[in-house]
């Protein structure tokens, strides 16, 4: 039954009571009760968790009296209540420890969770809420008493600061090293959610942030270059793994993605961007020295670069690190150049961009690289080495199957596809080419062909022209073959020589010098009868024999000392020029004892060069195994004076080893020569090739401006320059002094003209 409006005074008097006994933790009496009672009369107690009924009755109190219009007298006494509690809470805090505040403030919030349910009514009424006016009073205490600089973040950041600690020595492998000042988790949940709850928030993550950054400034230096020094690879691990534990403890404690982002950008400063100079190497002057670890970590591309491209990528450093893998492969690549044959350096070089441009996500740092360092100086040395490589990649004896050379070919091609002057690597290929071919030493035909046809599509078909032409000049020497030796039969030419001609049409293939050699009747015979075939096959056609390019097969016997044995027979493989040297040693006939012949005498009777037969003889006569020396040399020592220079005098004589003794019977003999020699045969086909490719350049420079020129009529110099760049005609790289050059030629033999009015201006001339 609700009380009259004359007894607010007794109401308000027994909510009080009801609100001193909650905090007190007292029994009261029954709301019911009248607060007068006479003195001597007795209540029943109820205890303050077993307020049910009690509660209810006072509720309809608070109810009554805000009906009442008393809403405003009844708040202000609750406030009061209110602040006096809190102070009444905080005065029992006696020590520093977070336990004790949060002790506390658990009892204090109780509190005000009980008087809020008992003036619910008086919350709806006054339109204030009085849990947030007890949270607030509790707050200014705690500002008055400066308990939250004292008390709560120092905990909350010493707890902090030892999970940091520990987490850090466990990631350096000292588990048992004792941290002390740490809170419990509950403590320390408890704490910032009591921070959030009084309005504290934001100072403590301000607070956070700055103390988080200030301790790993210092552990980021200690691990970096301190006296927890790590090498790169274990700091890169570290860095991740902190940055993953603090987004964790982060997430554990704060509940706050404000706080988690803001710590994430701190750590990343004081872990990554402020190293990140001396990570890449960009400090480090001399990368010899190995202080240059990064170097180290992209040769190794393991699962490190990843965590580093992740921790670059976190800090918008993406750029920075794609700069410094580029410039590590620039450095890779020349140092590979300089090497005597950088083609496996280079291989080795694309194999490991490849698997750091996946990592980082950047495959055009490939391009950059290998465009850089293939066409350094020039870019002549390459070219020629990659046109070698292609020639022992290709050659039967040096791949053991076609599915590996396939692979090898495709790597090989790649680097071909950012060579610049790729008219280099034409001209040495085509001479490698026209060896493999007519020594039959290709793995296989299909192989090659499929090698042309990569480069026609990679370079065009005039680029590939020739190369075809010698292909098509081996297929057709077959087919001839094939009717030339029906054409001796029906004819009877020939004789017991096989004789197996290779049309080889000039332009196509690179001529070597021409010797007028003494050649065998058999041979002459052949030759006379192929000429009469081919001529009448092909009018108009001339035939011209390339001994230095023929190769021979003779069928050498070498006689037993017992009689009753049979004789040793051998099949020799070796070179038109060394086949008519050993044939010179044919006895005429079976009574003739073994000749011995000089250097002066072999010359005269097969007129090779002297320089050649002196090559021929050292190839036949200076095997390892004596046994397997088809020549003897017999040196007269009182004649000339020997030297690298002069092997063979003119008084030594020379004899068939009869002793000759191989395990195989088809034996290849190569062609042998000093290193000077070869050097400088090398050296001479060099300058034939240089000299042949800057011809070649010098009419495709003409043929572009002529045909560019015939299409404008009028251009002028830098638009002349700036199209030839562009368009992509020139398979190699040119200056444009270059270009000026090939315009005074032009002129000089009336092509183009100059314009009257303007020198820099060009006109075509019909």
């Amino acid at each position: 039954m609700a009380p009259p409006i004359d007894h607010f005074a007794t109401s308000s008097s027994l909510l009080i009571e009801a609100a001193r006994a909650i905090l007190h933790k007292r029994s009261l009496h029954k709301v019911s009760q009248d607060v007068n009672a006479p003195s001597g009369t007795t209540a029943d107690p109820v205890s303050v968790t077993d307020l049910c009924t009690s509660r209810e009755e006072l509720y309809k109190l608070v109810e009554s009296l805000c009906q009442a219009k008393h809403g405003k007298e009844l708040f202000e006494k609750v406030n009061a209540e209110i602040i006096h509690a809190a102070k009444f809470v905080l005065a029992k805090m006696e020590t520093t420890q977070l336990s004790d505040l949060l002790t506390l403030y658990e009892e204090f919030s109780q509190y005000i969770f009980y008087i809020r349910n008992i003036f619910l009514a008086l919350d709806r009424s006054e339109k204030k809420n009085i849990y947030d006016f007890g949270k607030n009073h509790f707050r200014e205490l705690i500002i008055q008493k400066n308990l939250f600089q004292s008390v709560v973040v120092p905990n909350l950041f010493q707890s902090i600061k030892a999970l940091r600690v520990e987490y850090s020595l466990r990631l350096l492998e000292q588990p048992d090293f004792v941290v002390e000042g740490q809170q419990s988790d509950f403590d320390v949940k408890n704490g910032v959610q009591m921070v959030r709850d009084l309005g504290f928030y934001d100072e403590l993550e301000e607070l956070f942030v700055e103390e988080s950054r200030t301790f790993y400034l210092k552990e980021g230096s200690s691990l970096f270059e301190g006296d927890k020094l790590q090498t790169l690879p274990k700091y890169i691990e570290i860095a991740q793994k902190l940055l993953n534990y603090n987004n964790s403890l982060v997430g554990k404690y704060f509940n706050s993605g404000s706080t988690k982002l803001k710590i994430k950008y701190a750590l990343e400063e004081c872990l990554v961007k402020r190293f990140m100079g001396r990570i890449l190497g960009t400090n480090v002057a001399d990368d010899s020295s190995g202080a240059n670890q990064f170097y180290a970590l992209l040769d190794k591309s393991d699962q490190t670069l990843h965590t580093l491209y992740n921790l670059f990528n976190k800090i918008n450093a993406k750029d920075e690190l794609y700069n410094a893998v580029t410039l590590w492969g620039k450095a890779r690549g020349e140092a590979f150049v300089s090497e005597s044959n950088p083609i496996p350096s280079l291989l080795s070089l694309h194999k490991k961009l490849c698997n750091i441009t996946e990592i980082i996500q950047n495959k055009g740092i490939i391009k950059i690289v290998l465009e850089t360092v293939l066409n350094e100086g020039g870019g002549n040395k390459v070219p020629q080495a990659l046109a070698k490589q292609f020639d022992e990649t290709l050659r039967g004896k040096n791949t053991t199957a076609t599915a590996k050379s396939t692979d090898s070919l495709d790597a090989l091609f790649v680097l071909f596809t950012f060579v610049v002057n790729k008219d280099t690597f034409g001209m040495h290929y085509r001479s490698l080419l026209g060896r493999r071919l007519l020594k039959e030493d290709s793995e296989s035909l299909d192989v090659e062909r499929s090698v042309l046809s990569k480069l026609k599509g990679e370079c065009g078909a005039h680029y590939t022209s020739k190369l075809e032409g010698m292909y098509n000049d081996i297929e057709l020497s077959a087919d001839l073959g094939v009717h030339y030796a029906e054409y001796c039969k029906n004819t009877q030419a020939g004789g017991v020589v096989e004789f197996e001609p290779k049309i080889l049409t000039t332009g196509y293939w690179q001529q070597p010098p021409q010797h007028d050699l003494h050649l065998p009747q058999s041979l002459l015979d052949h030759m006379k009868h192929y000429n009469d075939y081919y001529t009448t096959k092909y009018k108009g056609r001339r035939v011209v024999w390339q001994h230095s390019l023929g190769q021979i097969v003779i069928k050498a016997i070498f006689p037993v000392k017992n009689s009753d044995s049979k004789p040793k027979i051998y099949q020799f493989a070796l070179s038109q020029l060394m086949g008519l040297i050993l044939y010179q040693f044919n006895p005429v006939d079976d009574e003739e004892p073994p000749r011995e012949l000089t250097l002066p005498m072999l010359t005269a009777a097969t007129n090779i060069p002297e320089d050649e037969v002196i090559r021929c003889l050292l190839s036949l006569s200076k095997s390892k195994d004596k046994q397997q020396r088809v020549l003897l040399h017999h040196k007269n020592d009182t004649s000339t004076q020997r030297d690298r220079k002069n092997p063979i005098t003119p008084e030594d004589t020379f004899t068939v080893n009869t002793s000759y003794k191989s395990n195989k019977m088809r034996v290849k003999i190569p062609m042998m020569s000093s290193r000077m020699e070869h050097n400088a045969k090398l050296a001479e086909e060099e300058e034939q090739i240089s000299e042949a490719i800057m011809r070649d350049r010098n009419h495709a420079i003409d043929a572009a401006i002529v045909r560019l020129l015939k299409t404008r009529k009028v251009i002028k110099h830098h638009a002349l320059l700036a199209e030839l760049m562009s368009s992509g005609v020139l398979k190699f790289s040119f200056q444009p002094q270059d270009v000026k050059k090939r315009i005074e030629s032009l002129i000089e033999r009336e092509y183009i003209e100059r314009d009257a009015n303007d020198r820099n201006t060009y006109k075509y001339l019909a």
